[in-house]
């Protein structure tokens, strides 16, 4: 299975991005012809870049870092290796040359920043309940070919940059874990109270994730809304049905493998 090549195992920015694009879902089809469009350059330079001698300027750069979704250190190691390599002197390579072995040195070293944790510390929960794509990304790193920062922007459509962040966010607070490239859920529990205001966004967040769904969703799709009037007596007899049916529908979920991410919404109150 592909992994995403780490740029500090790489000391030439062309390798880095021709293997990072060999990488991507479908083989990176079509990449160089993105590259050239959001670095504002026509397609023939960037072959004469990947392919020949030439070199991107520090501009161009730091919007292909942005592409590929680099942190801030990442960027650093490219733009080092880009001005190393555009430098008209030895000297002036030498000099360039040192950082970029300082930064890959420093990447090397063990980091003992993430400490392993039951369950999510309450300072990351108002981060992860923001936005649906948290929990989207969480979830899609336990699916067989969804683990890599490109393949899961390539399944939700979002920006690499958007996902690494992401991704990162995800590593830091102990949610997830990367190793070679590729990251993997840790079963850390992610459950809030439902007095929690982190709830209230959870939910919205998911609900709007639906009605967007319902617009543009072209195969089978369940969508059921069903305002209507019981008795009393009734109202506890649906309610128990409803609680029995979430019950045996967990069940199922913990046993089955990661293929498909889904989501269920479930609304019962009264009126």
């Amino acid at each position: 299975m592909q992994t995403t090549p780490k740029i500090y195992d790489f000391d030439c920015y062309k390798r880095y991005v021709a293997e990072r694009i060999e990488s991507m879902p479908g083989g990176g089809r079509g990449q160089y012809r993105k590259i050239a469009s959001q670095l504002s350059i026509h397609t023939s330079l960037v072959s004469q870049v990947f392919r020949g001698t030439k070199h991107l300027t520090p501009e161009q750069g730091y919007a292909l870092a942005e592409n590929l979704g680099l942190d801030e250190e990442e960027t650093d190691y490219l733009l080092l290796c880009i001005q190393r390599d555009r430098a008209g002197s030895r000297s002036l390579k030498r000099f360039y040359q040192c950082k970029v072995e300082v930064l890959r040195s420093k990447w090397e070293l063990p980091s003992s920043r993430v400490r392993p944790r039951s369950e999510l510390q309450e300072s990351d929960k108002a981060e992860f309940y923001s936005h649906w794509y948290l929990s989207a990304v969480r979830l899609l790193t336990s699916i067989e070919g969804c683990q890599t920062v490109d393949a899961i922007a390539a399944r939700l459509g979002l920006p690499a940059k958007l996902v690494a962040d992401v991704a990162r966010f995800l590593v830091a607070s102990g949610l997830c874990e990367e190793r070679d490239g590729r990251l993997k859920t840790i079963m850390l529990r992610t459950h809030t109270p439902a007095d929690s205001p982190h709830v209230v966004r959870h939910h919205q967040n998911w609900r709007l994730k639906a009605l967007e769904k319902i617009q543009f969703q072209k195969e089978p799709y369940i969508s059921f809304t069903s305002p209507f009037t019981a008795s009393l007596e009734d109202r506890a007899k649906l309610r128990r049905l409803t609680s029995e049916y979430l019950g045996e529908f967990s069940r199922v979920v913990d046993e089955s493998p990661a293929e498909q991410l889904f989501c269920l919404n479930l609304d019962w109150f009264a009126v």
